[in-house]
């Protein structure tokens, strides 16, 4: 990797926090993902919706530490630079180089999900 194609720091913008969350249901219809997470603090469920989902991964969140200085302040984020989304970005065969896509980290106690949408995250109350 040439010093023009290595990564940048990651950058993020907080979009809902201060609990401890955890990710416990995942449903994906080939458009959209609805996610169930429970706050452990109060069991209060939160669903989260994110429609025109390009891709996802889901990872344990010691297999993503370069992001807990940027992201540990909550359980959702706009990931602006550095993330999965300009590692993809690197392959010579991920076409999706529009910077109209978006990438999003929902960050869970033991599994954090990255997201790579077209639209942003609707939180509701379950």
């Amino acid at each position: 990797m040439s010093n023009d194609e290595q990564l940048r720091a990651v950058t993020a913008s907080r979009l809902a926090g201060g609990s401890r969350m955890e990710l416990h249901h995942l449903d994906y219809d080939l458009d959209s993902l609805t996610l169930r997470l429970r706050d452990l603090g109060t069991q209060r469920v939160v669903q989260v919706r994110i429609s025109a989902v390009e891709g996802f991964r889901m990872l344990d969140e010691g297999d993503l530490l370069e992001f807990w200085p940027q992201c540990s302040d909550g359980w959702l984020h706009e990931i602006t630079a550095g993330g999965w989304f300009d590692q993809e970005r690197l392959r010579p065969g991920f076409l999706s180089d529009d910077r109209a896509l978006k990438e999003y980290l929902v960050s869970g106690v033991d599994r954090c999900l990255s997201v790579l949408a077209w639209e942003a995250p609707v939180i509701l109350q379950a």
